[in-house]
């Protein structure tokens, strides 16, 4: 908004959508920001070139990093809205196998705002009985659905490790009041 106008570089017509859609509906617009961001970032000298750093936003915590098939995974806290903390947060992936050269994957977890989730704080991992990776984290409500932080899961859909979906237990550890 500038004096008064609206700028608009590009407006289109059609069926088709303009972004990438991925298996979680949740996080394409969070991915597809991430590829709009991926030449910015690329031509930022100061960028670290030996150790992970998201492409934009915010990073925190990681949480639940393991070793499994080859591949080094880490998740984190990330804000790709923000330079710092926020009100959504989701669990970023990427993975590697050398811890230098870094493949950024899909979210594995992120809010879902129309299920009154309003981030996906701290938590960690664990390996099931068939050893798949099973991931925790805390799920903070939101404001016009306000209750307990519980703790929620989310396991792998795939065998890459790419896409991950919410355990249908939501939560997997509810608030008890002792």
């Amino acid at each position: 908004f500038a004096g008064g106008h609206i700028q608009v570089d590009q407006i289109a017509l059609s069926e088709r959508p303009k972004i990438k859609l991925f298996p979680n509906a949740s996080i394409d617009q969070v991915m597809n920001y991430y590829g709009v961001m991926q030449q910015e970032a690329s031509e930022d000298s100061w960028r670290p070139r030996y150790h992970y750093s998201p492409l934009v936003g915010w990073m925190n915590d990681i949480n639940g990093p393991f070793y499994l098939k080859g591949e080094y995974h880490i998740f984190y806290q990330s804000s790709p809205y923000h330079a710092g903390f926020a009100k959504i947060i989701g669990w970023a992936h990427a993975k590697s196998r050398d811890l230098v050269h870094w493949e950024r994957l899909p979210y594995a977890a992120w809010p879902e705002r129309d299920k009154g989730e309003r981030a996906c704080w701290s938590g960690g991992m664990a390996f099931d009985a068939q050893r798949r990776p099973v991931l925790f984290y805390t799920s903070v409500p939101t404001h016009s659905r306000p209750g307990p932080f519980t703790q929620c899961a989310v396991l792998p859909v795939d065998d890459k490790l790419s896409t991950w979906k919410k355990h249908p237990a939501k939560p997997v550890l509810p608030y008890r009041t002792m």
